[in-house]
């Protein structure tokens, strides 16, 4: 847009000049000064970034017009059109105060050029109007544009502490978890197996001397490794989670990483009887939720997804359904060739429908043995 300013006062110049020596053809020598000059000092305000200089500069362009007009001839009264523009935006003014100054020096160039003059005042107000408009967006923009990377990187940090947070409770949580599974194994099962080597030990000794006390400390010996067992198997079962806590809290891990990462709202619906679930059926559910959660940020424009698992007679019907644009001829790509291979291999019926929102529905069957 600089260079349309530059271009303007240039040929503002040149019709002076070519002016000027159509009616009078004297003084030609300072005229070509003084256009060199005049024509130098604009060019470097281009491409002066110094605010001081700038307004120095503008000035001395303004000077040099004066001495022009009244040095040479009115004509040149025209060239400080722009001078008187630009100064006014330095002093922060606004655009009409600077034409209506234009306007009143029109009346010191005579009658002759008062109108070409009161032509060029306007044309030129109209093109500096709108550059100063323009130029006053843009920097709104960029300073808004400037706002929105500092939230932007604020918030990234906030929500990589909140993850490094996340990250530390889960490793403590996990130490804590070892922590109690050693203490566990002390308490009982090494407290066992120390009681019976002392026991064995001392077997060791009497065998050949007292048979029947060898043969009593062998029998506690067995007993105390049999009852060892039992505990180790207690604990063992006592630590390990059902595979329903397993698997529905992988899927609400899965939820809120695609949460984050998408924007998009996801709820999840659930009940009592996803226990009902075994852990391949689990494993192929969190797999094909994935599959349709990545599919729903590609394709979908959703605001919204609901995931919803329902017991029914002897199946759980899990319905991933959204409220996006959907799909009436469904294109399936390898993502879902997969899902309907996965869910063939354990029985598991898949109902896809595109025309309102887009859902997918899978109809697990339970095994008579998992039936309540």
């Amino acid at each position: 847009m600089k260079d349309w300013l530059l271009t303007t006062k240039m040929m503002i110049t040149f019709f002076c000049v070519a002016t000027y020596f159509n009616i009078n053809s004297t003084k030609n020598e300072y005229i070509v000064l003084i256009v060199l000059i005049y024509s130098a000092i604009n060019i470097v305000l281009y491409v002066l970034n110094n605010k001081k200089w700038i307004e120095l500069l503008q000035i001395l362009s303004l000077i040099i017009c004066l001495i022009s007009t009244f040095g040479v001839h009115k004509m040149f009264l025209i060239l400080a059109i722009s001078n008187i523009y630009e100064i006014i935006y330095i002093l922060k003014g606004k655009m009409y105060e600077a034409l209506v100054i234009n306007l009143i020096l029109g009346f010191f160039v005579g009658t002759s050029i008062i109108t070409f003059f009161s032509f060029i005042a306007a044309l030129t107000y109209i093109i500096y109007y709108n550059f100063y408009n323009n130029e006053e967006k843009m920097l709104k923009y960029e300073e808004n544009i400037y706002n929105l990377r500092i939230k932007n990187e604020t918030l990234n940090k906030s929500l990589n502490k909140d993850f490094e947070y996340e990250s530390q409770i889960k490793y403590m949580s996990q130490l804590e978890e070892r922590n109690k599974i050693a203490q566990e194994i002390h308490d009982n099962i090494g407290h066992t197996i120390s009681g019976t080597l002392m026991q064995l030990e001392a077997t060791k000794y009497v065998i050949d001397k007292d048979k029947e006390k060898s043969k009593e400390l062998l029998q506690n010996s067995i007993d105390v490794l049999r009852d060892g067992m039992e505990s180790i198997r207690i604990t063992l079962r006592n630590i390990k989670p059902p595979k329903e806590q397993i698997g529905i809290n992988e899927i609400k891990l899965i939820i809120n990483k695609f949460k984050y990462r998408s924007g998009i709202n996801v709820n999840l619906i659930f009940d009592d009887n996803i226990d009902k679930l075994s852990f391949n059926q689990w494993k192929t559910v969190k797999i094909n939720l994935k599959e349709i959660l990545t599919n729903a940020i590609k394709y979908s424009k959703a605001a919204n997804i609901i995931v919803s698992f329902t017991a029914l007679n002897r199946i759980i019907k899990l319905e991933i359904k959204d409220d996006g644009v959907g799909c009436l001829n469904l294109n399936k790509g390898l993502g879902f060739q997969g899902i309907e291979e996965r869910c063939e291999n354990l029985n598991i019926k898949v109902i896809i429908d595109g025309s309102n929102g887009f859902s997918v529905i899978m109809l697990i069957p339970i095994s008579r043995g998992e039936i309540k």
